[in-house]
This record gives structure tokens, C-alpha cells and sequence, in this order.
């Protein structure tokens, strides 16, 4: 999808990979950029969780993120936290059926 985007579509010099100016526990979160259908508003889409329902003003955007120069530096980025959001929501589905196992175990216990 990446690629593709960067390739076909990419056509407002606002469009591409943004850095977070701010740290968010710790990090500098990556997003993609790219002009929609309104006037000085863009679509985002993150690694950790898709495409944003909300479009965003450039003004916005450029006083959170920062554009990445380098193809390269924004891909390893995105995959990186594309990764570890992977990760960390299969733990939250494994501890969420375990708590609610949990649950009906003390129900069946409890008889109610």
C-alpha cells in the first residue's frame, strides 16, 4: 500500500511520510499523508491502526509532524510500530478471552 501510494497518487507536495514533533511514551510516531478531495486537508493513515475517519488541515499537520525525507527511514518506522501494534493486540485479545473464561468459570462456581 505504501509504495502504491507514494507511486500513483501522491501528488499534493504535502503528500508523504510525517514524523511526530512530540514524543508519545517515549516515541516519535510515523504517519502517511495525503491530500483528499477538500481543499488543504489530508487523509491519514497510521501503521497502528489504519486510515483516521477524520481528515486533517495542513496547518495541523505540519505543526504536529514533521515530512520524512528518506523512503527508507519512514518504512523502517512504519513497519517497526506496524509490528509491535500487531504484537501487542494479540496479548489484548489472549489476556481479554482469558479474563472472560475466567468469568464464566466462576459463574458455572457460583451457579449464577
Amino acid at each position: 500500500m505504501l509504495k502504491g501510494k507514494q507511486k500513483a497518487e501522491f501528488g499534493s507536495s504535502g503528500d508523504g511520510f510525517y514524523k511526530s514533533n512530540s514524543e508519545f511514551m517515549g516515541k516519535r510516531h510515523v504517519i502517511l499523508a495525503f491530500e483528499s478531495s477538500a481543499s488543504a486537508m489530508y487523509k491519514i493513515v497510521r501503521p497502528t491502526t489504519g486510515e483516521s475517519p477524520r481528515d486533517m488541515h495542513l496547518a495541523e499537520l505540519t505543526k504536529k509532524y514533521s515530512k520524512v525525507s528518506s523512503l527508507e527511514a519512514a518504512q523502517i518506522s512504519w513497519e517497526h510500530e506496524y509490528e509491535i501494534s500487531s504484537k501487542q493486540l494479540w496479548r489484548w485479545r489472549n489476556h481479554r478471552e482469558a479474563t472472560e473464561l475466567h468469568h464464566e468459570r466462576i459463574s458455572a462456581i457460583n451457579g449464577s
